[in-house]
């Protein structure tokens, strides 16, 4: 009668799947199929349903992905790899296969089967490289590696992950210049050819910059200036004295269209010049990179003709010119040449207003090494560009100010007067304006970050004061990750008492009137995120029973927060009752949180529960063993023992048993 009742459960399941599987294979559509493969496991018993499926002879691709996923869960490697030289020939695989979220399914549901992967990559998917990196390690762990190395070369095409793995992996073993110099001849007979030129300097990267690549100024040949800045950059920063003889050759060529076609295409930024001058900016790029191969070459008095001219050209509106002024200033470091300095200090009586003037100033003397006028353009810059309460844009320019001195301060904080300027700085920004504002927000964050060390203020103005800190969170309407991370700064350190985080968890619970706001949510997470597992839980359970949604916000990672924040307070039995009760919130991560569920029962004395929740979380995936070590050291050993002992005999072709015995002993 059971077997009767399961066989009409899975035929509706299979007979819906081909209906589903017309439909494109979209993230939701992908999603769902495991979905309802944890739905049926949470009513049967995987190793009837495995039974059943093996009577079944899908055709097409969700069927055949439901069966992979199930045949996985159970640690049946046979037949996973079977299914997957089903999947290949199934009558609707040419239109799955345009959807990267059921390769994904896939990969995922493969796991570390290391017969299975290869099938994978060799036949249903070859010319993927995604999860390369962990496909290689596996393998390093469960394989021969000269083996892999065969296999990675015949996988490899032109200059893509495998060919960047087998590399680095080579250039371990001090053997990557077999795969290099093979790269050198086509260039030697087409030194034109930029793309060998980038392949093989690519490839030179992938293995850590094995080969000296000096060789290539002597038979690179590229043809137009563009080509000549792009070689250039490509050696400018493992060999800049090469590069220094393309940046020059393209400086003494003409520009052509073909030049002005490439520059627009390099242009990577999300917003180019109105009224784009392409040769300019070209002369820009290279002069820029030509300037930083001389000085790092030490030919610095080359270096001052080219940062006086990128200094110049920063200010027009028709190129993308980045900052120059760090480079400026270390060039004549060098030189003792003060040209650009004269031109920022006379730019200082039209500019002294912007923040991005004392900003380039700054860079300049950071450049130059000089920290006394580099503090002493932050200080100037402060007195310059003062906090007007009633304009807002001059509260964005003063604050990039003050975070700029804060980075400045943290990295002098070797001198004496650092710290105490910074923390005095930062306590009169503060005061500047109410605790409402953006501005005092802003600095808080900057106070309590703990880059700063300035724990004292942090103490004495924030965790010391929950009035306060309410004030500056309750104008926030909609709190994110800042709010969240400035509440956590906040309640940490040794500076603050039980008493005084007590008061600001009071006052911040307060705060939150609707229990499905954004709110509750990030105030949820700082607790957590503290340990403070009491006080999440009503505010999650609340989220949760509120049914909010938003787009800031995922459901079923709330949910999670409050699963965990039982199991990890001992309310194992909550937790359980969470699962059961939201199972559309919990599938994807059930099996897990049932093997975490059944280690809180096991320490909280509930052995017999606990053997009860190891084998719910069996029935739905034998291959996690999370928690099992922990069980491993309390009285629900034993019987863990035998119900392994069981399956081994019961079911020989899963591989689960014999790894999960081997943590019991």
């Amino acid at each position: 009668m059971g077997r009767s009742i399961l066989a009409s459960i899975l035929l509706c399941l299979l007979t819906s799947l081909p209906v589903r599987s017309q439909q494109p294979f979209d993230y939701l559509t992908v999603q769902a199929i495991e979905h309802d493969a944890v739905a049926l496991l949470l009513k049967e018993d995987l190793s009837k349903v495995i039974e059943q499926l093996q009577r079944e002879q899908p055709t097409t691709v969700a069927p055949l992905l439901r069966q992979l996923i199930l045949y996985s869960r159970a640690s049946h490697s046979d037949e996973v790899l079977k299914t997957l030289k089903q999947l290949k020939g199934a009558s609707d695989w040419p239109a799955a296969i345009q959807s990267v979220y059921v390769f994904q399914k896939i990969r995922q549901s493969i796991g570390d089967d290391l017969t299975a992967l290869r099938y994978y990559y060799e036949e249903l998917s070859p010319h993927e490289s995604d999860g390369a990196e962990a496909f290689v390690s596996l393998w390093d762990k469960k394989g021969d590696a000269k083996e892999l190395d065969s296999w990675l070369a015949a996988h490899s095409r032109g200059d893509d992950e495998w060919l960047r793995l087998r590399l680095y992996r080579r250039a371990i073993e001090g053997t990557a210049g077999e795969l290099l110099e093979p790269m050198k001849a086509p260039i030697r007979a087409n030194p034109r050819d930029l793309n060998l030129v980038k392949r093989y300097l690519r490839a030179n990267n992938f293995a850590n910059n094995f080969q000296d690549v000096s060789w290539l100024g002597d038979v690179c040949d590229p043809s137009g200036a563009y080509e000549n800045y792009e070689v250039g950059e490509l050696l400018g920063r493992t060999s800049p004295g090469v590069a220094i003889r393309f940046l020059e050759k393209s400086l003494s060529l003409p520009i052509t269209p073909h030049d002005a076609e490439l520059v627009r295409r390099g242009l990577r930024v999300q917003i180019p010049p109105a009224k784009l001058d392409e040769a300019k900016q070209l002369r820009f790029w290279t002069k820029q990179l030509l300037a930083e191969a001389y000085q790092s070459t030490r030919r610095a008095r080359e270096a001052q003709k080219l940062v006086e001219e990128l200094v110049t050209m920063k200010g027009d509106d028709d190129i993308f010119s980045g900052d120059v002024h760090q480079l400026a200033g270390a060039v004549q470091a060098q030189t003792g040449q003060r040209v650009v300095e004269r031109k920022i200090l006379g730019d200082e009586a039209t500019q002294r207003q912007t923040a991005q003037y004392w900003l380039e100033r700054a860079e300049y003397y950071r450049g130059r090494d000089d920290y006394d006028l580099e503090r002493d353009t932050y200080l100037k810059a402060l007195a310059a560009v003062p906090f007007d309460s009633k304009n807002q844009s001059s509260h964005r320019e003063r604050l990039e100010l003050v975070r700029a001195f804060a980075f400045f301060s943290k990295e002098h904080r070797e001198r004496p007067q650092a710290k105490s300027e910074l923390e005095a700085l930062l306590h009169r920004e503060f005061r500047l304006t109410t605790p409402e504002s953006g501005y005092a927000f802003g600095i808080a964050r900057l106070i309590t970050d703990d880059e700063f060390e300035l724990d004292g203020l942090r103490h004495s103005l924030f965790s010391s004061q929950p009035a306060l800190v309410a004030q500056l969170l309750n104008a926030r309407e909609n709190w994110g990750n800042e709010e969240e991370a400035l509440i956590e700064d906040i309640v940490r350190g040794e500076e603050i008492s039980a008493a005084e985080e007590d008061a600001i968890w009071n006052a911040l619970e307060k705060l939150v009137t609707d229990p499905g706001s954004l709110r509750a949510n990030y105030l949820a997470e700082a607790m957590m995120s503290h340990g403070t597992l009491d006080r999440a839980i009503p505010i999650l359970a609340g989220y949760i029973k509120s049914g909010a949604s938003n787009e800031y916000v995922n459901r079923a990672y709330v949910f999670e927060h409050l699963v965990r924040a039982y199991y990890s307070s001992g309310k194992w039995r909550k937790a359980e009752e969470l699962l059961v009760s939201h199972p559309d919130l919990a599938w994807q991560r059930m099996a897990y949180d049932l093997g975490v569920i059944a280690a809180s029962a096991a320490q909280n004395g509930a052995s017999a529960d606990a053997v009860r929740l190891w084998k719910m979380k069996v029935n739905l995936d034998r291959r996690d063993l999370t928690g099992l070590d922990q069980l491993s050291l309390t009285e629900a050993r034993s019987a863990l023992r035998d119900f392994y002992l069981q399956m081994k005999k019961d079911d020989p072709q899963s591989t689960t048993a014999e790894l999960a015995l081997a943590i019991l002993r």
